[in-house]
C-alpha cells in the first residue's frame, strides 16, 4: 500500500518516521531503507531520529537512482548488473572512447568541425561529458527517444548514430530495463516480495522522474511504502499558475484563462517544481492512504510577519485575508534584507546580524543556524576571514560544507600542479610550489624554514626554468644550461669544491660555470635535498608525456604519490588514500565501460578534477556550530535562524545553458527538471524552512562608484508580495523601505556603532577606526595611539642604525616597532622565473652598484662581464651587452666627476656609544658602528642612485653620532644627481640634536607620526633648485612655501585616489588622509627635518 504523508514541518515528517521506525518489524536484522534526495537530509535524520528512537542504527539512506536500480534487479534478476554500464559516469568514458572511432561517418560532421585540432583530448572529453549528461537524462525522461533511435529512427543524427554505438555490447539500457521491470512485475511480484523490505520510506522528495515513480507505485503492491512529502500547503494547489503563466494562457485563449487559479503568488511563481510532482503523485489511479500532519505556524495573533507569510502559504491565500491584521509592528526583523558592498560586506553584516540574535533570541545556539549561498566555494574565503579571524571579540563555532576540493584540500591542488608539470617549465615557483605541501616537503627531508632559505639561494643565484639544455632547446631557445636547474647544480658544486679567493666574485670556471657563493653544512644538506626532489620532478615531468591506458595511469600515478609524497597523521594519510581512491576509481569505471583507449594527460587531469569534485555534497554539513552551504535541493532542513547570501540577480536563480543538441529543451513535460525551476523551489524551501528569522543579503552596490545592483528575481518577488499585503504598523511608506537596509561600504563607519546605521555593529576590531574617523568628521584629530595600550617600557638601548631606519619612514617604523608588522611584507623574489630580457629599474641600480664596487677595486671590465654573463645577470645578446654598456658608462661617470674627490682609504668601523638625555628625564644609550671612507678626514658615503631623503638621515644620524662623540669632522654623501655635505658640529649641539632625533623615535613609537620623509625630502630639493634659479633665498628648513606646494599636490592625489605615500602611510591614514597635510604633520615633519636642513649643503654640481 502506498502511504502519502502531507506535512509543511519537516519536523512533523521526521516524527512520523520516527513513529513507523518504532514499530517492531517482521525481520530486526533487516535494515530500514529510506530514500533521501541528498546526503544532507540524511544526516539530519539521523540526527533527528536518534533524538526521538534513542538511537538510529540499521537504517540505510540510499538515493532513489540507486534504490530503483536495485529494484530493478531484484525483480529481473541475473539480465541486470550490479552495477549500470551506461551510468552517467561510465557514460562519459564510453563516449570519450568511441568518439575517435566515429568521427568519420557522416553524421559527425558537426562533431569533427567542434573538436578541431584537440591533440591532448581537452575537448572531447568535455564534450563527451555534456552528451552523457544529456543522454542520461533521456534515459530517466525521454525513454521512448532512445528506443526509437535503437528501432534505426533519424539515420542522418549523429546523436542517435552515438547511442545506437553504446547501446552495441550492453544486454540492456536503464529505460529498457525499467520498462522490462514494470512489464514483467506481476510475474515478478511474488519473487519482489522476498527481496524487497515489507516497509520502506521516501523522505522529503520534491521532485521524481515519472518512471521512478511507477516503480513506487509497483512497489507498492508487495510492501508499504510511505512517501513523506513536504508540502508548503494544505489545500490543493496542483492547478495553480503563476501571473505570468495566467498572462500567457490569456494571450492564447482568454476565456479559459477565467478559470485559472493563482491561489497564493509566492507559492504560484515558487513552487513549479513541487506542484507538479504533487500532480504526478494523484494523476495515476494506485490507491493511496494519506496522513495529514499540517501545523499552522502563525495560531495566535501577533505573530511574527515571517510566520503571517507562512501561514499565507499554508491557507492558499493571498496575504491575511480581510479578517487578518496587515499591520507589521515596528520591531518584527524576523524577515531582513541586507544591501552590501561585495560578498566579504555580506559575511561581516551576517555576523553582527548573528551576535545580536544570539543576544535577543533565547536559547538560540549555533547548531540552530544555516547560511547558504548559491555557491559557497565564492563565499568561503570570506566566511573564513570573517569568522576564523583571531582576535578578542566573540568567536562563533562554524562549519563549511560543500567545498571543492581543489580549493579547500592542498593535496588535491598538489597532485593537479604535478600533473600540470608537462604543459610546463619546471620553473622554480612549479617545484616550489609542489614543495609547500607538507607531506612533499617531508619526502624531500625539507621544513618550511629549510624551504625558505633554499629557495632564495636558488632564485638568486640565476636558476629559473628547465631541467637543463635540452629543455631550452625543445622551446626553440640555444641549447645552453642557462638559467635551468642543472646552471643552478654546476654553480653550487663549484661554489662549493674550489676554493675562496679574493676574485671568487668574479671567478670563471671552465669558460662557463660561476661558483656560487660557498655553502657548506645545513645549507649545502638542504640543497641537495631540493636537487634530488627536483630530479625526480624532472624524471615524472618525462614520463607523464605518455599516453596511457587508465589502468595504466592507475599504476603510473600511485607510484608517483609512493615516491613523491610522505604524508603523516590521519588527515594526510586520508587524503593521500582519497588519491589514490580517485585514479582507482576512474580506472575501475573505464573497466567496467569498456573504454580501454589510451589517454593523454590533458584529458586525465580533467578527468580527475571532476572525479576528484564527486561526493563532496554534505561533507561537514551539520558538523556542529552554525552550518555554511550551498543552496541544495532538500536544504530544506528547519533551523530557527536561515539566513541566504549571495541573492543578486546575476547570481541566482542559477543560470545552466544547456547545449544546443539537447532535445529536451524548450520541449517541457511535467515532471522534468529544470535548474532554474529548482532554485526557484529552493529558494521557496529556505522561505518555510526558517523558524524565526529570514536573512537575505546581496551585492547591492558597486563597491567602486556605489551604483545599485538589482537583488534576485525570487527576492523581487518576496518584496513585492510584502508591499501588496502588509503595512508597516507605524504608516509611512511600503514595508520594503523598512526591511531593506543598505549597509555602509567599510565595516569602520561610525554610523555602524552610533545607532544611525541600519543594524549595530557587534565587531570591537573596528571600533577604534571608528572612534578616530568620527573625531576627525567632528574637526579633531585621529590619535591612533590613544586606542592602544602604551608600550611595555621605554626604550632604553637605541641601536644608530634602528633611529636611522624609523626616521627614514616613520609610519612604517611604528607598525614594526610597535606591531612587528609591515604592511609590504617579506621582500618578493620577484620574476624568479623568467631569465632577464630587460633590466628593469630595480635592476639596473642594482648592476652599477656592483659595477661601482668592482670599479674601486680595478677589476677590468671584460672579466666582469664574463662573471655577469656566467652568472645570467645580463639579457642574452645585443640587449646585455647595451644594458652593460650604459650601466659602466654611469659607473665611470659618478667616479669622474663626484666619488673620485673624496675617495679615500676605508677608515675601519668606528663604535661609538652616547648616553642621551630622555624628553621624560631618564637616560637613552646610544649606540651603533660607523662605516665609510675617509679621505681628509670627511665621512664619505655614495650610490649610484639618486639622492634620497633615506640616505641623508643615515648620515645624518652617523654624522651627529660621530661629532657628539667629540671626532667633529664633515660628512659627504655621493649620489648620481647630487651630493649633501654635512659640516663638522660641536659636541653639545650634536648631542642635543641626536637626543631630539631620539625623542622623536620614542614620541613615534606611541603614535603614529604623520611625516612623509621621501615627499618632503623632494619637494625640498625642487625648492632649491627653483630659488637658485630665480636668485631667492635658499630655503633652510620646511618654509611655508615648500610645504604649501607639497599639502596641494598631496591633497590633489587624495583626491584622485592617487596618494602616493608609502604602504604603512597609506593604511594608517586611510580614513583621514587630510591628517598628512595638516598642521600636525607640519610641526612634526620640521622637527625632523629643519635642523638637518639648516645646516645641509646641496649641490648638483660635481663638489
Amino acid at each position: 500500500m502506498l502511504h502519502l504523508h502531507h506535512s509543511n514541518r519537516m519536523e512533523r515528517l521526521a516524527d512520523g518516521l520516527a513513529r513507523l521506525l518504532a514499530e517492531p518489524p517482521d525481520d530486526p536484522f533487516r535494515p530500514e531503507t529510506v530514500v533521501v534526495q541528498h546526503p544532507g537530509l540524511a544526516r539530519w535524520l539521523e540526527i533527528r531520529l536518534a533524538e526521538a528512537l534513542g538511537v538510529c542504527a540499521n537504517v540505510r539512506f540510499p538515493l532513489p537512482a540507486r534504490f530503483v536500480w536495485e529494484v530493478v534487479r531484484a525483480v529481473l534478476g541475473p539480465e541486470v548488473p550490479e552495477e549500470d554500464p551506461l551510468e552517467r559516469g561510465r557514460l562519459a568514458l564510453r563516449v570519450f572512447a568511441l568518439l575517435p572511432e566515429l568521427l568519420g561517418e557522416p553524421p559527425f560532421a558537426p562533431v569533427r568541425r567542434h573538436l578541431g585540432d584537440d591533440p591532448g583530448g581537452r575537448r572531447r572529453w568535455r564534450l563527451a561529458v555534456r552528451v552523457a549528461d544529456v543522454l542520461d537524462r533521456y534515459q530517466v525522461y525521454r525513454p521512448e527517444l532512445l528506443e526509437a533511435w535503437e528501432r534505426g529512427a533519424e539515420p542522418g543524427d549523429w546523436q542517435a548514430a552515438l547511442w545506437r554505438a553504446l547501446r552495441r555490447g550492453v544486454s540492456a539500457t536503464r529505460a529498457e530495463l525499467l520498462r522490462r521491470f514494470l512489464e514483467r512485475w506481476d510475474a515478478g511480484a511474488a519473487r519482489a516480495a522476498g527481496a524487497l523490505p515489507p516497509r520502506l520510506a521516501v523522505f522529503g522528495v520534491s521532485s521524481l522522474p515519472p518512471r521512478y515513480l511507477d516503480v513506487l507505485r509497483a512497489v507498492a503492491d508487495v510492501a508499504d511504502v510511505h512517501l513523506f512529502f513536504h508540502n508548503p500547503s494544505r489545500e490543493w494547489w496542483g492547478e495553480i499558475v503563476s501571473e505570468r503563466g495566467r498572462a500567457r494562457a490569456a494571450a492564447a485563449d482568454a476565456d479559459a484563462a477565467a478559470y485559472l487559479e493563482s491561489g497564493n503568488a509566492l507559492l504560484a511563481a515558487l513552487g513549479r517544481q513541487g506542484r507538479d510532482f504533487l500532480w504526478l503523485l494523484h494523476e495515476a489511479e494506485t490507491p493511496m492512504v494519506a496522513h495529514e500532519a499540517f501545523e499552522h505556524p502563525a495560531p495566535a495573533a501577533g505573530a511574527s510577519l515571517l510566520a503571517r507569510v507562512q501561514a499565507d502559504v499554508l491557507e492558499l491565500r493571498e496575504g491575511p485575508g480581510p479578517e487578518g491584521d496587515a499591520a507589521v509592528a515596528a520591531g518584527d526583523r524576523s524577515i531582513a534584507f541586507h544591501v552590501c558592498h561585495g560578498p566579504m560586506r555580506e559575511c561581516q553584516v551576517l555576523r553582527d546580524r548573528l551576535l545580536e540574535l544570539f543576544e535577543t533570541l533565547p536559547g538560540l545556539e549555533p547548531r540552530e543556524v544555516i547560511v547558504m549561498a548559491p555557491d559557497m566555494e565564492r563565499y568561503a574565503p570570506y566566511v573564513e576571514a570573517v569568522f576564523g579571524a583571531p582576535g578578542e571579540g566573540p568567536r562563533i563555532p562554524y562549519a563549511i560544507s560543500d567545498r571543492v576540493p581543489a580549493a579547500s584540500d592542498p593535496l588535491v591542488r598538489w597532485l593537479d600542479g604535478f600533473l600540470a608539470l608537462p604543459e610546463g617549465r619546471l620553473a622554480v615557483s612549479e617545484v616550489m610550489g609542489l614543495l609547500a605541501a607538507p607531506p612533499a616537503r617531508r619526502r624531500a627531508g625539507l621544513d618550511e624554514e629549510a624551504l625558505e632559505a633554499v629557495r632564495a639561494w636558488v632564485v638568486a643565484h640565476g636558476v629559473r626554468w628547465g631541467a637543463d639544455a635540452g629543455d631550452r632547446a625543445a622551446a626553440g631557445l640555444p641549447p645552453t644550461a642557462l638559467h635551468t636547474w642543472r646552471f643552478g647544480e654546476d654553480r653550487l658544486l663549484a661554489g662549493y669544491a674550489l676554493p675562496e679567493g679574493p676574485d671568487a666574485d668574479v671567478a670563471v670556471y671552465a669558460d662557463r660555470i660561476a661558483p656560487g657563493v660557498a655553502v657548506e653544512g645545513e645549507l649545502a644538506d638542504r640543497l641537495g635535498r631540493l636537487w634530488r626532489y627536483q630530479e625526480r620532478l624532472a624524471r615524472w615531468r618525462r614520463e607523464l608525456r605518455r599516453e596511457r591506458t587508465l589502468a595504466e595511469w592507475e599504476a603510473a600515478l600511485t607510484a608517483a604519490l609512493d615516491e613523491l609524497l610522505e604524508p603523516a597523521g590521519d588527515d594526510e594519510e586520508e587524503a593521500v588514500q582519497g588519491l589514490r581512491e580517485a585514479v582507482a576509481g576512474l580506472a575501475e569505471e573505464a573497466e567496467a565501460a569498456g573504454a580501454r583507449v589510451p589517454v593523454a594527460l590533458p584529458a586525465l587531469r580533467l578527468m580527475l578534477a571532476g572525479r576528484l569534485g564527486e561526493g563532496r555534497a554534505g561533507v561537514r554539513f551539520l558538523g556542529g556550530g552554525v552550518t555554511f552551504c550551498s543552496l541544495a535541493p532538500m536544504r530544506s532542513i528547519p533551523f530557527r535562524v536561515v539566513c541566504l547570501l549571495g541573492m543578486g540577480d546575476a547570481d541566482f536563480p542559477r543560470r545552466a545553458r544547456r547545449p544546443e543538441f539537447d532535445r529536451m529543451a524548450g520541449r517541457y513535460r511535467r515532471g522534468d527538471r529544470s535548474a532554474r525551476d529548482d532554485d526557484r523551489y529552493l529558494f521557496l524551501e529556505a522561505l518555510l524552512s526558517a523558524r524565526e528569522v529570514l536573512h537575505v543579503s546581496w551585492v547591492g552596490r558597486d563597491p567602486r562608484d556605489d551604483g545599485e545592483r538589482q537583488p534576485s528575481v525570487v527576492v523581487g518577488e518576496l518584496l513585492d508580495y510584502l508591499d501588496r499585503h502588509y503595512r508597516p504598523a507605524e504608516g509611512g511608506g511600503p514595508l520594503r523601505a523598512r526591511l531593506v537596509r543598505v549597509h555602509p561600504l567599510q565595516p569602520f563607519s561610525p554610523a555602524r556603532f552610533a545607532g544611525e546605521a541600519p543594524a549595530p555593529s557587534y565587531d570591537g576590531f573596528w571600533l577604534p577606526a571608528a572612534r578616530a574617523l568620527a573625531a576627525q568628521r567632528a574637526g579633531g584629530a585621529a590619535d591612533a595611539g590613544e586606542r592602544l595600550p602604551e608600550p611595555p617600557a621605554p626604550v632604553t638601548e637605541l641601536e644608530l642604525a634602528r633611529l636611522a631606519r624609523f626616521l627614514a619612514d616613520p609610519a612604517s617604523g611604528y607598525l614594526l616597532e610597535r606591531f612587528g608588522a609591515s604592511p609590504e611584507g617579506d621582500e618578493p623574489l620577484a620574476h624568479e622565473d623568467d631569465e632577464p630580457f630587460v633590466l628593469d629599474r630595480l635592476a639596473h641600480y642594482r648592476l652599477c652598484e656592483r659595477l661601482l664596487a668592482h670599479h674601486e677595486r680595478g677589476v677590468p671590465r671584460e672579466r666582469l662581464e664574463a662573471r655577469l654573463r656566467a652568472e645570467g645577470a645580463l639579457p642574452a645578446g645585443h640587449a646585455g651587452r647595451a644594458a652593460l654598456a650604459a650601466a659602466w658608462a654611469e659607473v665611470e661617470r659618478l667616479w669622474r666627476d663626484r666619488v673620485e674627490r673624496w675617495w679615500g682609504t676605508p677608515e675601519p668601523p668606528r663604535e661609538v656609544r652616547l648616553e642621551l638625555d630622555a624628553a621624560d628625564g631618564g637616560t637613552v644609550r646610544a649606540r651603533g658602528v660607523v662605516r665609510g671612507r675617509v679621505r681628509g678626514g670627511a665621512l664619505l658615503r655614495y650610490r649610484p642612485g639618486s639622492l634620497r631623503a633615506r640616505d641623508v638621515l643615515a648620515l645624518w644620524v652617523d654624522h651627529l653620532a660621530l661629532c657628539a662623540a667629540g671626532e667633529a669632522r664633515e660628512a659627504v654623501f655621493v649620489a648620481r644627481d647630487r651630493y649633501c655635505r654635512l659640516p663638522p658640529l660641536e659636541p653639545d649641539a650634536a648631542r642635543a640634536r641626536l637626543a631630539a632625533l631620539a625623542g622623536l623615535h620614542a614620541e613615534g613609537r606611541r603614535r603614529p607620526l604623520p611625516v612623509l620623509p621621501e615627499r618632503v625630502w623632494a619637494a625640498w630639493l625642487a625648492a632649491t633648485k627653483g630659488r637658485r634659479k630665480g636668485r631667492k633665498p635658499f630655503p633652510r628648513a620646511v618654509d611655508e612655501a615648500v610645504w604649501r606646494g607639497l599639502a596641494e599636490r598631496l591633497e590633489a592625489e587624495a583626491a584622485r585616489g592617487e596618494l602616493d605615500v608609502g604602504a604603512a602611510a597609506a593604511r594608517l591614514w586611510a580614513a583621514a588622509p587630510q591628517a598628512l597635510w595638516g598642521e600636525a604633520a607640519r610641526e612634526a615633519t620640521r622637527a625632523l627635518l629643519d635642523p638637518l636642513l639648516a645646516v645641509a649643503e646641496v649641490s648638483e654640481g660635481r663638489g
